[in-house]
């Protein structure tokens, strides 16, 4: 599978900040992309909760999170996805590189959460770059 996206990623506020410079904070993600199997495609949609934890000073920042997603195509040529409604989960990292840029990995899961069958799940190691406005 080989997926391209787009993605918003919106601070909702700072949960909190400890003496030692930790801050954990809530933001939403939004998501568009195209999935990807040997010359078969589908678009996903997805908008949910992620969570950031990063420390004054540091240009790394930890990023988890678990959003619905909608699925146009669920069958490819390889592997049938199991319908239309997913969840998509991830946990992750990105490196700061300059002021407004930086450099992002994340390990995601998709599955419909067994709320059909069949519900193979599909895993995918997500490798960009993240810009700030």
């Amino acid at each position: 599978f080989r997926q391209a996206e787009v993605f918003a990623d919106f601070h909702l506020f700072g949960i909190s900040q400890s003496q030692s410079g930790w801050t954990f904070d809530a933001r939403l993600d939004a998501v568009a992309s195209v999935l990807r199997q040997a010359g078969e495609r589908a678009f996903l949609f997805s908008l949910g909760p992620a969570f950031v934890l990063t420390k004054k000073g540091s240009r790394l920042a930890l990023k988890f999170g678990s959003s619905p997603t909608f699925l146009s195509d669920a069958r490819f040529p390889h592997k049938n996805l199991g319908g239309h409604f997913h969840f998509i989960s991830h946990i992750g990292a990105t490196l700061r590189v300059g002021k407004n840029w930086g450099v992002v990995y994340r390990i995601q899961h998709l599955s419909n959460a067994s709320t059909l069958q069949p519900n193979p799940g599909l895993n995918l190691h997500v490798v960009g770059v993240s810009l700030d406005f």
